[in-house]
């Protein structure tokens, strides 16, 4: 199948910053993965399943899909949503973790693809990776230090997902950090960075409006870069539509490199040294308190001693599971900027792609999207390793759920003859779009 070449469509990644009136303004619609893009009305993905859906066969698979079991409530109370969502993300290390025999492979882990992400101080982000092993060395998985470890490999996990973007309490690190890279490396040496960044891929549709600057410099580094990356003429309203853009890219495209340099010393004047001498170490112990401190290493080592229960209880519908496949990212998972499934497991002789969940509340439409965008991403010529069915686990209970493949699309797509059929029409949809 020969797909048509897509417009240009600049590609943003969250966590830009975003200029105003009389300079480059730069709005933005979703966050960097397959998740998101389902969460966007507008995005390919959900329009897709928008067209071809079966509404009865979502409620059947859905039905099918729920945890048999009441889920364990969490220790947590009336948190906010971003713990929560630190407990769902290291449980699911911790309990990736304890599946390999209490062993990790560190360098195929999502923490691990953060230490490359532009303007982030690198110190920080190498000495949360090097406290997110220090304690995933054999022990228990349900051990309070694992889960800490943990904890400091859901941050950089975050960092990566929103391209960058560090707890508020390492936000002034991270402004020396950008500081001394734009002054040391000059506005020249980024330029030529940012041309090459764009190989990278990541999905965030925005327009780029071209608007006058006041900045003679800047005025002038960013018409060099639209003349690079756009069109030798640039049009006063121009959309563009390059899929793979970081954030160090991004930042000197939006002209903000200058203005950047400008409000940093005025920040760095406020601060002075203080965040300076304060190690990572410190400011973690600090954060990890902030999620909950012993109430959310008491949730996170619940939900991982469930699961230990739950593959060893013959009753459980996890018995005896293994995993064969860990955590990774699908090959086309760049089409739709990031899409990392949590395991392959082995279980009762079917092979279940699986994502984790660890709400407490019902699975919704969005997580059975999910599931199956991951199947139609699959590519067998591509993907090294091979599943026959897609299932949810349900961590706060320990009640793992799946459906054949084939069924899943007979019931939920029922437009499509096969699950082939389905890649190819989801694939072109998604490639194609504006």
């Amino acid at each position: 199948m020969i797909l048509s070449r897509p417009k240009r469509t600049l590609i943003l990644p969250v966590g830009t910053p975003i200029l105003r009136t009389g300079q480059l303004k730069i709005t933005w619609r979703h966050s960097l993965s397959l998740t998101s893009q389902i969460r966007d009305g507008n995005s390919p993905v959900r329009q897709f399943f928008k067209k071809f859906e079966n509404n009865e066969g979502r409620r059947e698979c859905l039905k099918l899909l729920q945890s048999s079991i009441p889920p364990r409530p969490p220790q947590l109370v009336n948190a906010p949503a971003v713990v929560y969502a630190f407990v769902g993300t290291a449980s699911d290390y911790l309990i990736r973790y304890s599946a390999g025999g209490n062993s990790l492979v560190f360098d195929n882990t999502i923490a691990h693809q953060a230490l490359e992400v532009e303007f982030c101080d690198k110190r920080c982000l190498n000495d949360l990776f090097a406290i997110g092993q220090r304690n995933l060395d054999g022990r228990v998985a349900t051990d309070a230090n694992a889960v800490y470890s943990a904890t400091a490999l859901a941050t950089l996990d975050n960092v990566y997902r929103t391209s960058g973007r560090l707890p508020e309490l390492f936000s002034s690190l991270n402004v020396r950090y950008r500081y001394k890279q734009l002054k040391e490396h000059g506005l020249g040496d980024l330029q030529d960075r940012a041309i090459k960044a764009i190989h990278k891929p990541l999905w965030l549709e925005a327009k780029l409006q071209r608007m006058l600057f006041t900045h003679r410099k800047q005025r002038k580094l960013v018409q060099s870069i639209q003349h690079r990356l756009i069109q030798p003429k640039p049009t006063p309203r121009v959309a563009l539509n390059k899929k793979q853009m970081e954030v160090l890219g991004l930042e000197i495209a939006s002209g903000s490199a200058v203005r950047f340099l400008v409000d940093a010393e005025l920040v760095l004047k406020r601060i002075g040294n203080k965040v300076e001498d304060c190690p990572t170490e410190s400011l973690f112990q600090t954060y990890y308190k902030t999620l909950g401190g012993d109430s959310y290493t008491q949730d996170v080592s619940n939900i991982v001693a469930t699961f230990l229960r739950a593959v060893k209880d013959p009753d459980s519908e996890l018995y005896n599971a293994r995993l064969v496949v860990p955590n990774r990212a699908l090959a086309n998972s760049w089409l739709v900027g990031g899409a990392d499934f949590d395991f392959v497991v082995e279980c009762k002789g079917r092979m279940i792609l699986t994502d984790i969940k660890t709400t407490k509340r019902p699975l919704v439409t969005e997580h059975i999207r999910q599931l199956i965008g991951y199947a139609l991403l699959y590519d067998e010529t591509k993907d090294d390793f091979t599943f026959s069915d897609v299932g949810i686990y349900h961590s706060r209970s320990g009640s793992i759920r799946s459906l054949p493949l084939d069924s899943v699309i007979r019931k939920y797509l029922p437009s499509f003859k096969s699950i082939s059929q389905a890649r190819e029409q989801f694939i072109s949809e998604i490639a194609t779009a504006e």
